[in-house]
């Protein structure tokens, strides 16, 4: 924890506030960036996400760790995309609970059952329309 600890506070850092949320920058050398969202009404982390750099140098697109992208076009394809019906999960931790949202739940709640086996959550429908495994 404490080399964590060392490199946040290495790190080159920007904030601000935009609409109730505070959104924090990291850039950890030329290689590595974090950033993170904030409600500034309950401190609650809401977005985490980081980008770095390949062998050769080129900057990969955002990585969700907490928190879900913004839903729009993929930008590899002006084509194709994937459906914004489509389920997706998300982790969105709190001070006190882990948390996983699954967006959007296009069936009734009496479809969905969840289990718990070996540190897994499974989510799946009656129907057999959708099937998740969460691990804790």
């Amino acid at each position: 924890m404490d080399a964590w600890k060392e490199k946040l506070l290495a790190a080159r850092k920007t904030a601000l506030v935009q609409g109730g949320i505070r959104k924090l920058h990291y850039e950890f050398g030329k290689d590595e960036e974090m950033a993170e969202d904030y409600d500034m009404k309950t401190g609650e982390l809401l977005v985490r996400k980081w980008k770095r750099s390949s062998a050769i140098g080129s900057k990969s697109d955002w990585i969700y760790e907490i928190g879900c992208p913004p839903l729009g076009m993929n930008k590899n394809s002006d084509l194709l995309w994937e459906s914004n019906a489509t389920p997706k999960v998300y982790r969105q931790d709190t001070k006190t609970h882990y948390t996983w949202r699954i967006q959007p739940l296009p069936w009734p709640m009496s479809n969905y059952k969840v289990s718990v086996e070996d540190n897994t959550i499974i989510v799946r429908t009656e129907n057999k329309k959708y099937y998740k495994k969460l691990r804790v």
